[in-house]
């Protein structure tokens, strides 16, 4: 028996695990990497009349990868260049050897005034030209620069014909956000940032008196909108039950005041899986072929609603996905020594529970970090999405205790920082710590967080670890920042802005540098001060803020450029945040469960 490609039990020899994934490759010449893909998938009848578009990314690096070419730079490459060359693509898509749209982009982008350097450029088209059809249709992406230079790439593009009943879930592939109609199956489609729990059905959800009505609000969540996502666990013993609750679900998209819509297709509203112990990749490409045909698609396609595969391995190759769940669980775990096998861990040997873990919370950052690296590698950034399982649970198998509830917060905080898409985390009934403080989480994530972290035009970038903290920053052109940062260590520990990383490289600008309102979204374990005097009046500068946490504190604070103030020195406090109007609790479904690659 292996588990991600190990042996692990003590009459097993150690043998090196196969299926990693290639690692990029330093060159001495540039290259340049072109590529494409729609924008939103999939495209519906209904898109023609708005502007659907198709991503073009054309990048030159000294970092080559699979689909690289090489790229014969002009003299005194890389500059400084008195006159800046011309980089410019003649970009065109072409359909069965029609011109669906032609553009011309750049392909080494310069910083405009707020210092940004958009690397996506969005060739809009008409969707008519068109028909729709469950076969995908192949895109014929070409760039041709103007000393002849040419470049090519191909991708799927999938226009699928109007639902005849259920609903439709598309992904943005910009962002990787997921879109979803509100109310249900009408109006636009809106961007959501996923939130909530893989939860028990048996025993748990089917013994809850009125059903979701009565679970929310005994756990509080009626009050405030927070959790949007409830993924029930099978086995589904009772499919009356089951049908219960989803008609239940359904029911509560009528409650006023709800803010998300219920995005449910009995049985198949969106698919995913779970692989703890992957032997091989073909039945993961089969089974999501299979899954995209039953759902309105065909093989190759996509269907109405993206199908999802959770991850316990650190390095081993998997493809049949659109959204992919890393499981990092290293709290409570001795992740050297396995408390079930009585033998070590190490990259050949071993199950600990969490693969090639260190045993703290820079597991995490380290797993969304190489995730991120290979969807690059493999030409997957504008075709998946990461989302994150935060560790729920505890006192069980390798795990000896369940995280605190202001670990439960950092978790999903340093998953959002390197470019989680969604939480969901395992397991669902948890201790009332973490419902808690996951609750508190949720509202500002879905309600005012997510506007940045799912818009296209933010300029998103990491900075971390310093001093134990890890921290990333959403810009939009505007100037409007949100921050968001999580202590990863035990221990309290301060960072004064203007002298990190952070405040070296990215205030430059005199957006940056200006004045701005600062709004307390959430704060657990970190208060803030400043190292310029500020008066009663005065707004606040992003660059002279000094964080102060406590161990595994978090904290996410917007800062908009001139805005008159609200609470006390123009902030709303934590407190404030807590009053806020109360809304009606909604939950989004994707129910129906293809487990693939067991």
């Amino acid at each position: 028996m292996h588990r991600c490609g190990k042996n692990y039990m003590k009459n097993q020899t150690s043998v090196a695990p196969g299926g990693k994934f290639p690692i990029a490759q330093n060159t001495t010449s540039p290259v340049l990497t072109f590529r494409c893909s729609q924008a939103i998938r999939p495209f519906l009848p209904g898109d023609v009349s708005t502007e659907p578009a198709i991503l073009i990314s054309a990048r030159v690096a000294t970092t080559t990868y699979p689909d690289s070419k090489p790229w014969t730079p002009p003299a005194g490459w890389p500059g400084p260049f008195e006159t800046p060359p011309n980089y410019n693509l003649t970009v065109s898509v072409l359909v069965d050897g029609a011109v669906l749209a032609s553009e011309i982009v750049n392909a080494v982008p310069s910083p405009d005034e707020n210092g940004f350097a958009g690397w996506d450029h969005k060739l809009s088209f008409d969707l008519s030209m068109l028909q729709p059809r469950k076969e995908p249709y192949e895109l014929d992406c070409r760039g041709v620069m103007s000393d002849g230079q040419a470049f090519s790439a191909k991708s799927n593009l999938t226009y699928l014909p109007e639902p005849s009943s259920g609903s439709v879930t598309k992904m943005d592939l910009q962002t990787g956000a997921l879109l979803v109609q509100e109310p249900a199956g009408q109006g636009q489609f809106k961007p959501i940032f996923p939130i909530g729990f893989y939860t028990q059905f048996d025993k748990y959800l089917t013994n809850i008196t009125g059903l979701w009505y009565g679970y929310y609000r005994s756990h509080g969540l009626m009050t405030v909108n927070r959790f949007n996502i409830v993924h029930p666990i099978p086995p589904f013993s009772n499919l009356t039950a089951l049908d219960a609750v989803l008609d239940e679900m359904e029911r509560l998209g009528t409650v006023p005041h709800v803010r998300y819509a219920l995005d449910i297709q009995k049985r198949l509203s969106g698919h995913s899986g779970s692989e703890s112990h992957q032997e091989q990749e073909e039945p993961l490409a089969l089974s999501y072929n299979l899954i995209n045909t039953l759902d309105g698609g065909s093989s190759g396609s996509s269907g109405y609603h993206p199908v999802s595969l959770v991850l316990n391995c650190q390095d081993y190759q998997f493809t049949g996905a659109d959204i992919i769940l890393q499981d990092v669980y290293p709290i409570g775990n001795n992740v050297t020594f396995s408390s079930e096998w009585g033998m070590e861990c190490t990259p050949d040997f071993g199950d600990c529970g969490c693969d090639n873990c260190k045993g703290s919370l820079a597991d995490i950052s380290d797993r969304m970090d190489d995730f991120l690296q290979r969807f690059w590698y493999n030409n997957w950034t504008n075709s998946k999405a990461i989302w994150a399982v935060p560790q729920g649970f505890g006192g069980v198998q390798y795990w000896k205790r369940a995280p605190t509830g202001r670990e439960f917060v950092a978790q999903s905080g340093l998953s959002i920082i390197h470019g989680a898409k969604g939480l969901v985390s395992w397991t669902d009934p948890t201790t009332d710590d973490i419902k808690a403080h996951a609750s508190r989480f949720a509202y500002p994530l879905t309600h005012n967080m997510s506007s940045f972290i799912l818009d296209p035009s933010t300029f998103w970038t990491i900075f971390g670890p310093e001093v134990g903290i890890e921290m990333s920053v959403w810009i939009r052109p505007n100037g409007s920042t949100l921050l968001l940062a999580t202590n990863t260590e035990a221990e309290p520990s301060m960072l004064n802005l203007a002298e990190a990383q952070i405040g070296r490289t990215l205030f430059y600008s005199t957006a940056k540098r200006s004045e701005h309102h600062q709004t307390w979204l959430f704060e657990d374990g970190c208060t803030t001060s400043w190292s310029t005097s500020q008066n009663s009046t005065a707004s606040v500068r992003l660059v002279d803020t000094i964080l102060q946490f406590e161990a595994y504190g978090t904290v996410a604070i917007i800062y908009e450029p001139n805005l008159a103030g609200g609470g006390k020195n123009g902030t709303i406090s934590p407190s404030q945040d807590r009053a806020m109007v109360l809304l009606s609790a909604a939950c989004l479904i994707f129910g129906a469960y293809f487990i693939i690659g067991m």
